[in-house]
């Protein structure tokens, strides 16, 4: 140990400026490497690592042919939605959208296919449809249709008339979309244990290219939606608007990132300045404090870079954090080294003696912290995951830098005789609470105890339904345009239902055909593809129809054609009339809607071969629109789109899925199958999980912690002891959050776990000082004045820094992020009286005990 200690005093105070010159390059090394740091606000980011339900909806969006796309909701300032002035301006708005690089085309009440204006016969639907711009449509009669139209009523038009969306089609990006196409499909077979050595290669390598080209990707996501906002920005005389979609809230979650990164960044820098310039009243210890803390967070933005690891929103805080965690450890350093330099000592030999007096407390107050984030990796959520990562390697590297660069930095100051040492502040407050400690024992107690009992109750309450909504601020487009189209145009958070037909001789259906051969049963479901080939072929009309759908060799019938009949579409019509009645619903979309505007158009209800003649009698471009994206192109299953309305404070998913599971399940066949898939059920799976996260990652953190505190102390008793404070304050955030309603999401569920992480820290430098100050005099109440007069000292600085530091995330405009800078405050607030009245009246329990125990 010896030996070990010597190489450490040349790396710490004897070679100061070697070893500091060689922490300044490691630090621009690092920094060399910030162009690579990168930013994750997609929404993977928000999904359950491993959840079976996103192969399924991956396969559904590629079957479908699903594109991303933003929408503009669009309000007149004057006059009506129709008026030929706003009409006009509309569409030279859309003219300006449809040139934008990247841009597919734009879907609005402007170039919807219409279908009554004037009215057309199924018969010539085929040679093309009209449009609202097209020079013989009937205005009037457009309106009309548009208002009224199953399909583009609440999703084009509002049905007040008053506002209209446009849906801004991405190009597909085919790189993007196959590198992650390949991604997933290796990954699938290295969690199902089947990749070979090959193929955990190319992944790594397929990843890579992935992670690359994403950055391009997001880029060129940017520079879209900021020519999408400076074209609307032209037409704001004419009209209010608000821009919404999946790509829209990724690339403002990303500036939301940034923002957060640099104002929290700097106003936790700023706080550290100002209350270290308070606390100790002297520039140099301000000087040194800030360097020890702020060099090794900013190399941290170069080291995640270097090392691939991306930053989400739930991890953007992580240089703050950082900040806050390491100047914690930097100031008991701190006010060690003052205490000893008021002895006198040699300055070279007081730098010694501090350092390796807090070596072990320092060592274990940053594994126990590690402990805390490394808890999360428990969660199963990724963006989780990747924060317990990110932060945990921030500790371990911010730990190796403190304790080589404050001793050598510390060595290059002037010291001060005892005499010119400014006296510390916040004794006045220690000594009060030592005073609480020691007299009132047995009351602090009790208070723990009801703070316990409190919390528990409290916590019992606790919810995890919350509205993606209610993340952003009010004042973010995000809040504003979601709001928007949740109130007049169908809604925003989408799933899918999707119902798949049987297999083709399948037992179920053959029995079903044997039983009403019977007369067991009512009239089978009839389809003009139930017939043979030679059927088929005698029919030219029916022959046509079918085409290539049909295989004349194989006499197996169409499948594009198993839903287009009376009977399974009256099914159809159940389900989708079933789905729209439901509380929270808004838009649904599915063969059902553009049936019924064809039944409009034909002055009735289809019959059989109307039904079948759909996919022909169709144009191209509102089949693309109107069929394909509902109907599989195999024709084995019928996609319901659905969008619900986040905004209605009524909302619990988890009871909505299943009662849209309920009011399907009697409409469908048995030999049927219907799932449920799409963005709400995988938010609505990552909600779920919540709460076994939260008590994994919390059995991780005390178990972990425990057994550090059993080797620390060498004592079950104190290791007990030790951890109560943390835990109490910990559970008083979860039960204040089970009484106000607060519900867990995913930076919620962090707070416990970290909470306990670093308010332990205080811990192990108070039982460690309150072991020494007893050895030397076997007095614990002589004990604990000691401590509250040195670290508790320490402890009311720390304390105080963090306290504010997290508060100071309540600038985020990220709602999540807000809270989880509160209550964390709230958390270290509560552990810090805990640190300085609980702790000291519970070691003087044990103690008294211990010593009652041995005099018996």
């Amino acid at each position: 140990m010896t030996y070990h200690w010597h190489l450490y005093d040349v790396l710490s105070v004897k070679k100061p400026i070697s070893v500091l010159l060689v922490l300044v390059a490691v630090v621009t090394a690092t920094l060399t490497q910030v162009d690579k740091f990168r930013l994750d606000a997609s929404a993977d980011a928000l999904l359950l690592e491993g959840d079976p339900d996103l192969k399924y909806f991956r396969d559904v969006v590629e079957r479908y042919g699903a594109q991303d796309f933003l929408a503009i909701a669009v309000t007149p300032r004057d006059g009506g939605l129709f008026d030929r002035d706003n009409i006009d301006e509309l569409s030279l708005m859309q003219g300006s959208l449809e040139r934008i690089a990247g841009v597919k085309g734009v879907l609005s009440m402007l170039n919807a296919p219409l279908f009554r204006s004037p009215p057309v016969p199924l018969s010539r639907l085929a040679e093309g449809t009209r449009t609202l711009l097209s020079p013989e449509t009937d205005t009037e009669l457009a309106e009309r249709e548009l208002i009224k139209s199953p399909i583009y009523r609440d999703l084009l038009v509002s049905r007040n008339a008053r506002s209209a969306m446009l849906l801004v089609n991405y190009a597909p990006d085919k790189r993007y979309d196959n590198l992650l196409r390949e991604r997933e499909r290796l990954r699938g077979l290295r969690a199902a244990g089947e990749a070979t050595p090959e193929d955990l290669l190319k992944l790594e390598h397929v990843t890579a290219d992935f992670s690359s080209y994403r950055v391009t990707y997001l880029e060129k996501n940017r520079v879209r939606i900021e020519t999408v906002r400076s074209t609307m920005q032209q037409h704001t005389e004419r009209f209010d608007m608000f821009l919404g979609g999946a790509p829209m809230i990724v690339n403002d979650m990303i500036a939301f990132i940034q923002k957060d990164l640099t104002v929290f960044s700097g106003a936790v820098l700023l706080f550290l300045i100002l209350t270290l310039t308070f606390l100790f009243r002297d520039l140099r210890w301000v000087a040194v404090a800030i360097l020890s803390a702020l060099l090794p967070a900013a190399s941290m933005f170069g080291l995640l870079g270097m090392l691939d690891k991306e930053v989400t929103v739930i991890s953007s805080n992580f240089a703050s954090l950082l900040l806050i965690i390491v100047m914690s450890m930097t100031i008991h350093i701190i006010v060690r080294h003052r205490e000893m330099q008021l002895a006198g000592d040699d300055h070279f030999v007081t730098i010694q003696d501090t350092m390796r007096y807090m070596f072990k407390p320092c060592v274990y107050t940053s594994l126990t912290t590690i402990a805390a984030f490394a808890s999360l990796l428990v969660s199963g959520i990724r963006p989780v995951i990747d924060f317990g990562h990110v932060m945990s390697l921030g500790i371990v590297f911010a730990f190796l830098f403190v304790f080589m660069f404050l001793p050598n930095a510390i060595r290059l100051t002037h010291p001060r005789p005892p005499t010119q040492l400014k006296p510390p502040v916040g004794h006045a407050l220690t000594d009060k609470l030592a005073h609480v400690a020691t007299e009132h024992r047995l009351v602090v107690i009790f208070i723990a105890v009801a703070v316990a009992m409190f919390s528990a109750l409290g916590a019992a309450r606790l919810d995890v339904e919350n509205r993606f909504i209610d993340y952003f601020d009010e004042e973010t487009e995000v809040h504003q345009g979601m709001l928007k189209i949740d109130n007049e145009l169908g809604g925003t958070t989408p799933f899918d239902l999707v119902v798949t037909a049987p297999k083709q001789g399948s037992a179920e259906t053959s029995a079903e055909t044997q039983a009403m051969a019977m007369g067991e049963t009512e009239a089978p479901d009839v389809s003009p593809t139930d017939v043979t080939p030679g059927d088929a072929l005698d029919d030219p009309l029916l022959g046509d129809l079918l085409g290539d759908d049909y295989t004349a060799d194989t006499g197996e019938t169409a499948p594009v054609l198993y839903w287009l009949n009376s009977h399974r579409v009256a099914r159809l019509k159940e389900i989708h009339d079933a789905l729209e009645s439901l509380d929270s619903s808004g838009k649904v979309l599915s063969p059902v809607t553009l049936i019924r505007m064809l039944e409009i158009v034909n002055g009735g209800p289809l019959s059989d071969l109307d039904l079948a003649f759909i996919p022909r009698m169709l144009p191209a471009e509102a089949s693309d629109t109107l069929l394909h994206p509902f109907l599989a192109k195999d024709g084995s299953e019928v996609r319901f789109s659905t969008r619900i309305i986040d905004s209605d404070p009524e909302l619990k998913r988890k009871d909505f899925l299943k009662e849209v599971e309920q009011s399907v399940a009697p409409h469908v066949r048995p030999d049927e199958s219907a799932r449920v898939t799409g963005v709400l059920v995988l938010y609505n799976n990552m909600l779920q999980s919540l709460f076994s996260s939260q008590i994994l990652t919390l059995a991780a953190v005390l178990i972990a912690i425990m057994l550090m505190f059993v080797v620390l102390f060498r004592s079950v008793s104190l290791a007990v002891i030790g951890i109560i404070p943390s835990a109490l304050a910990a559970s008083l955030i979860l039960g204040m959050m089970g009484w106000l309603g607060i519900p867990l999401d995913l930076m919620t569920i962090t707070i416990a776990a970290i909470t306990i992480g670093i308010a332990v820290d205080n811990t192990i430098h108070y039982i460690v000082r309150f072991k020494r100050e007893y050895s030397r005099t076997h007095d614990a109440l002589d004990a604990v004045h000691r401590c509250h007069g040195t670290i508790g000292r320490a402890v009311y600085y720390t304390s105080t820094i963090i306290v504010v530091g997290f508060s100071i995330l309540t600038l985020s405009n990220f709602t999540p992020t807000q809270y989880f800078g509160v209550l964390t405050g709230i958390a270290m607030l509560a552990a810090f009286f805990a640190t300085l009245t609980l702790l000291p009246a519970l070691l003087l329990f044990a103690y008294t005990m211990h010593t009652t125990h041995k005099r018996v």
